[in-house]
């Protein structure tokens, strides 16, 4: 009888830890290696040789509506801040499935003339602005959905003093970012 007693003593936490164990349900975590949203890749080339990759010098990238000021120094707001650069990665807004959407962003060459204490000398600022959709994709149950974005029109807006010279849309469905999407001619 203490046999019993004692295999029913242990019998009854040994099964409800097998169902506990039974019914856990393992984590769900969405690895680093899958394609979420991605960002919209922009190659600047020369406007004389398209073909070839040309440095904006020192340039600064925001988005126009967020900042009320060119901005004096890095913030959360610049893509980039007074760097020689080939290429930059804009992020497009998540709007709702389908609707257009506009953004416009401010591309400045020459940062440091307009940071420095010669009043002689001053930066170059052009507006571009995108016009695109955004589509919704399952990725898994640990990632969820992306955004994917379909670019409608890309505009230079005109100024005295354009220095981006023309723009080409290579790919108009934004779905990845190991291919480039647009080129920008200086």
């Amino acid at each position: 009888m203490k046999k019993d007693s004692i295999q029913n003593k242990f019998k009854w936490p040994f099964l409800l830890c097998l169902t506990l164990l039974w019914t856990c349900e393992k984590d769900d975590i969405c690895p680093e290696t899958t394609q979420t949203t991605p960002l919209l890749v922009v190659e600047f080339n020369d406007f004389s040789d398209p073909e070839a990759v040309k440095f904006v010098p020192r340039m600064t990238l925001y988005a126009e509506d967020l900042v009320s000021e060119p901005p004096t120094g890095s913030t959360l707001a610049t893509l980039v801040f007074d760097a020689n650069t080939t290429e930059v990665n804009l992020p497009l807004q998540v709007n709702e499935d389908g609707i257009n959407s506009t953004v416009r962003y401010v591309l400045e060459r020459d940062t440091n003339l307009r940071l420095d204490d010669d009043a002689s000398t001053a930066s170059n600022a052009d507006v571009i602005q995108i016009q695109y959709t955004s589509t919704f994709e399952y990725v898994s149950r640990a990632c969820g959905y992306k955004s994917n974005f379909t670019i409608i029109n890309i505009t230079i807006i005109a100024d005295d003093d354009n220095w981006i010279e023309d723009v080409e849309v290579l790919e108009n469905s934004v779905t990845n970012q190991n291919t480039t999407h647009v080129r920008i001619f200086h």
